[in-house]
């Protein structure tokens, strides 16, 4: 593969691995602007076996120890964000709210809204004996994904290998103990948790963007890490990310919750 359509797929998959949902799997199909060279699905980057769905688990009502499941459940953050993209910068200082609009058994949904954006943003959350399913957070505005050009080869070609784990269960979440978020199957980039530190009604986790070898041998790349924290019975405090992705651009998204109400 061409390595600077190498590149620009990397970093387009990472973009996607902070905004996907169980809605539709990764970036939408109707983000489709002008054409990049085509990918040869013959690529040499490792193919990974097929494992059954995690989703086959056995559904539980939606309880856990770091989320908040109750219908009219808000949350309000503060969300900064910037992308750089061949020393262009687009960035967002902003407000944005999540709110639980229905709570029935095994799932969820939250509406998401970014201050100044009429378009609501709708997300399932899915309980699985092992774990929780979906991803809640609008963490990048809606015209950063239409500035970027994307082809249905590209977006078939970095599409995850399965549905996102958004929190495992309770007996996972000790210090020392990890989970994997999620993996783009045909670029082997994986998002890698660990719980590091436990205090008193949190925790602060470590997320690593692993790349596999095939990868790192056609790029300049090397792992990446940034840290978020959780807050018993109420779910995500804050989330510190900063990726320097070399002459790929850079990404930076800080998260801080300013308010939260439960009935």
């Amino acid at each position: 593969m061409n390595k600077r359509i190498l590149n620009f797929v990397i970093f387009v998959s990472i973009i996607g691995l902070l905004i996907i949902t169980t809605r539709d799997y990764y970036l939408s199909k109707k983000i489709v602007g002008k054409k990049v060279d085509k990918i040869n699905p013959t690529t040499s980057i490792t193919q990974p076996t097929k494992k059954p769905s995690p989703l086959t688990n056995p559904e539980i009502p939606c309880q856990h120890k770091y989320f908040n499941f109750k219908k009219g459940t808000t949350w309000q953050y503060q969300l900064m964000s910037e992308i750089e993209i061949n020393k262009k910068k687009q960035t967002i200082n902003t407000l944005f709210t999540n709110k639980i609009t229905e709570a029935s058994g095994s799932s969820i949904i939250i509406e998401s809204q970014l201050k100044g954006e009429k378009e609501k943003i709708i997300n399932t959350l899915i309980c699985r004996k092992n774990g929780i399913y979906g991803f809640p957070f609008p963490l990048l505005p809606n015209s950063l994904l239409k500035s970027v050009p994307l082809s249905t080869t590209i977006i078939n070609f970095i599409k995850p290998s399965g549905p996102i784990l958004l929190l495992p269960s309770e007996e996972k979440l000790k210090k020392g103990k990890g989970w994997s978020t999620v993996s783009l199957g045909n670029l082997g980039i994986s998002l890698n948790n660990k719980v590091i530190n436990e205090v008193k009604q949190s925790l602060l986790i470590q997320s690593q963007l692993k790349f596999n070898q095939s990868v790192l041998n056609q790029t300049n790349l090397t792992t990446q890490s940034f840290n978020y924290q959780l807050g018993e019975n109420v779910g995500f405090l804050d989330l510190n990310l900063s990726l320097n992705l070399e002459t790929l651009g850079k990404i930076k998204i800080n998260l801080k919750l300013t308010d939260f109400k439960t009935l």
